[in-house]
């Protein structure tokens, strides 16, 4: 990991005459946290500065998984990442669980491994990606140089662009801070206190939030309603159960969306052979009002 940091702003700003309060993401602040991961879609995040509200609650949010950040020690992948002092470990109940893995210190935040422990997309950090600086303050910059096993070396840009409150589907939060990656024009919100991961945005608005105590969303997790076969699953997968206007997602364990239609009869098929499905574990989930069904299903090779 090499890195170049710039320095832009101090540690307070001056509106108007009153001083107000900008987050400054420090080590100090983790702790042990249970969460509740959603898949977000269509969220506005472009602004940037101070105090600003960021309000997504009207993109499209079910919660897939339940999540728990804490000490590496307690995941069975530790030994893997000797240099990994931090984890969140993802759980997709009766389906798959997979582990996030950092290292904190009084410097930094650096990434490890993502998706590890899901069978597929696992990514493997041999040189970490170093995510936070701290202190990090408000337009704090820094740039980082990281290495992915079999992916070769990346440099990105990470910048603190703005913090105020993130209004979402799941609950409001304050005391966010938002860090930009400006390569990829991904955007990630951070809890302040405690130090934690709250939603992570690519460049159109989809994404993870990672929320305490959700409870607005009703989730099945097995699709008693909603049927698919066969699964094993080759080049194509069938449907049965569905009524007229649902929203079929298919979704891979790490949450990233590969296919989303509506329907208009109660049963149809997805053609696996078209979107470039490596073998693995994913998702079918179907949108039914404030309702979400979710079924588990392989994929292999065909």
């Amino acid at each position: 990991m090499n890195r170049t940091t710039t320095l832009v702003a101090s540690t307070a700003l001056v509106l108007s005459g009153h001083l107000c309060a900008q987050p400054v993401l420090t080590s100090t602040n983790m702790q042990n946290s249970s969460v509740q991961a959603a898949t977000v879609f269509g969220a506005s995040v472009g602004a940037d500065g101070a105090n600003v509200t960021w309000d997504i609650s009207s993109a499209t949010t079910q919660i897939v998984a339940d999540a728990v950040i804490g000490p590496t020690s307690s995941t069975p992948v530790a030994a893997q990442f000797p240099m990994s002092n931090w984890a969140m470990t993802t759980t997709i109940p009766g389906f798959v669980t997979y582990y996030t893995l950092w290292s904190v210190t009084t410097n930094s935040l650096e990434l490890h491994g993502e998706g590890i422990g899901s069978g597929f997309n696992e990514e493997v950090y041999t040189d970490p990606h170093r995510m936070i600086e701290f202190p990090m303050m408000y337009n704090d910059v820094f740039m980082d140089q990281f290495t992915i096993q079999g992916l070769g070396t990346q440099t990105v840009t990470w910048a603190y662009t703005g913090y105020g409150t993130l209004v979402t589907a799941l609950g409001t939060f304050a005391n966010v801070v938002k860090m930009h990656n400006v390569e990829n024009d991904r955007t990630i919100f951070w809890n302040a206190s405690p130090l934690r991961p709250l939603a992570d945005f690519d460049f159109e608005g989809d994404g993870t939030l990672w929320a305490s105590g959700a409870n607005s969303v009703t989730e099945n997790d097995h699709g008693s309603e909603v049927s698919v076969y066969p699964n094993p699953a080759e080049d194509q997968l069938f449907l049965s159960g569905l009524l007229p206007g649902d929203r079929i997602e298919l979704v891979d364990v790490l949450g990233k969306i590969i296919l989303t239609e509506r329907t208009d009869r109660t049963s149809g098929s997805i053609p696996l052979s078209d979107l470039n499905m490596g073998p693995g574990t994913y998702v079918v989930r179907v949108l039914r009002g404030d309702t979400a069904m979710a079924i588990p299903f392989i994929k292999i090779e065909d």
